[in-house]
């Protein structure tokens, strides 16, 4: 006999998963900003390396929370629509938790470099962490790309709680331009250490409490 299961949460228990997901990705934006503000990366130091693998690799993860109440946002559209796009993204911040976590290796050995720039042996480690890193940021970005696009799309063609307007804050769309400002040499130093620090996070904590305000809006 087929049984289909209606999996429910009282909105206490969607609370708590968005702020859980805002807490982590909020936590990884105070740590990283603080990295950056050292600005070389030969002046960073010990204690903010840590501070900033430690958030990232261990808090970051918990961020995955936060996308829970996205499922029941999207879930008129389909159960199985719903759970692929959330997963997608509760996925993206998953991996970007080890993403995040296997660049600090990388940085250790940069830095040690430039203390002993006649150890051939750490430059040549240099090539190959960076191509671990290069992977696993890569494949983050795919996975963020793939949710976001079916968030849009189930959005503009299929009922769910978001309005149509929502199309427009997907993840990856804010990402977008903090990218683009954290890559530019010619800004405002500030501006640069900010949106460095910020990185995807604005994206991630804007979905969490819109979606959060529009299922309690519409459970009223």
């Amino acid at each position: 006999m087929r049984r289909d299961f209606h999996i429910t949460l009282s909105m206490q228990s969607i609370r708590l998963c968005m702020l859980i997901g805002l807490f982590a990705s909020v936590t990884v934006v105070i740590c990283n900003t603080i990295l950056y503000s050292y600005e070389n990366i030969a002046f960073w130091p010990q204690w903010a390396l840590n501070l900033s693998y430690w958030a990232g690799s261990i808090v970051l993860a918990f961020a995955a929370l936060g996308f829970v109440p996205t499922y029941f946002a999207l879930r008129p559209a389909g159960q199985f629509w719903a759970i692929v796009t959330s997963g997608f993204l509760a996925y993206f911040v998953a991996l970007g938790s080890a993403g995040h976590g296997s660049f600090f290796s990388y940085y250790s050995v940069l830095q040690a470099t430039e203390v002993n720039p006649e150890e051939k042996v750490l430059e040549a480690l240099l090539a190959p962490i960076q191509t671990y890193n290069q992977f696993l940021f890569l494949a983050c970005v795919l996975i963020l790309l793939l949710g976001s696009v079916f968030y849009s799309v189930l959005i503009l063609v299929k009922p769910t709680v978001y309005p149509k307007w929502m199309i427009f804050c997907n993840p990856a769309l804010i990402t977008l331009p903090i990218y683009i400002l954290s890559s530019t040499e010619d800004i405002y130093p500030l501006l640069r250490i900010v949106s460095n620090g910020i990185g995807f996070h604005l994206g991630l904590s804007g979905h969490f409490l819109l979606t959060y305000y529009f299922l309690r809006q519409s459970s009223e």
